[in-house]
Parts: structure tokens; C-alpha cells; sequence
């Protein structure tokens, strides 16, 4: 009895120490990278911008290379046309969404989700 007791205790106080150090951990890095990042951000925006669109875009092409590699050059070239489908149709229906041309918008947007249907039947591999 008395070492179910101990067990028990012994998981609880294990649990909550852990939790503490998950706590002290993110009290960590808050004060060490969210802080002075928005300090940066409030002191210097346009050079925050910059630096962060220039990480994205960096990460971004990254992304893009190695599912290159991985996706094989005509895989990853459907990918791309597909993606530029969607990306298109949907930015397109929108733009003419916003200036009140509904008739464009559901063209646009039809035609985009035919060439997807096109490319993803391109894409199939025999």
C-alpha cells in the first residue's frame, strides 16, 4: 500500500517538474527572443521587414530546392503548375471579387480548377 502511495507521489511530483522546467523554458525564450525582436520591431519596422521577408524568402527557396530533389524534375514541375493553378485562381477570383466583378471572378475560378483537374491528370504515372 504504502508503495502505491510512493509511485503515485513520485509520478506526480516528476509531472509537475516537468511542467515547471516546460515553463521556465518558455519564460526563457520569451525573454531571450520575443523581447528583443519586438524591440526591433517597434524601434526599426522597415528593417524588420526587410530582414524577416529576407529569411522567409531564403527558407522559402530552400523549401523549393529540396522538394525539388525529393519530387524528381517532373513531379515537382506538375507540383509547381498545380500550385501556380490554384495560387492563380483563387488570387484572381479574389482581385475580381474586391472590384465588383462576379461574372470574372467565377470564370477565373472555374478556369483554374479545369487546368488543376488537366494537370492532375498529367500527373498520374503509368
Amino acid at each position: 500500500m504504502i508503495k502505491k502511495l510512493s509511485g503515485g507521489f513520485k509520478k506526480l511530483t516528476s509531472s509537475l517538474g516537468k511542467l515547471i522546467v516546460l515553463a521556465l523554458i518558455c519564460l526563457a525564450l520569451a525573454l531571450g527572443i520575443v523581447c528583443p525582436l519586438w524591440k526591433w520591431a517597434t524601434t526599426s519596422p522597415k528593417s524588420y521587414t526587410i530582414a524577416l521577408l529576407a529569411i522567409f524568402a531564403a527558407l522559402f527557396v530552400v523549401l523549393i530546392i529540396r522538394t525539388a530533389v525529393r519530387k524528381g524534375p517532373k513531379t515537382f514541375l506538375f507540383f509547381i503548375l498545380k500550385l501556380a493553378a490554384v495560387i492563380g485562381g483563387v488570387g484572381g477570383a479574389v482581385f475580381f471579387i474586391l472590384n465588383s466583378n462576379r461574372i470574372a471572378a467565377l470564370i477565373v475560378f472555374i478556369a483554374a480548377v479545369i487546368i488543376y483537374a488537366i494537370l492532375s491528370l498529367g500527373d498520374k504515372k503509368k
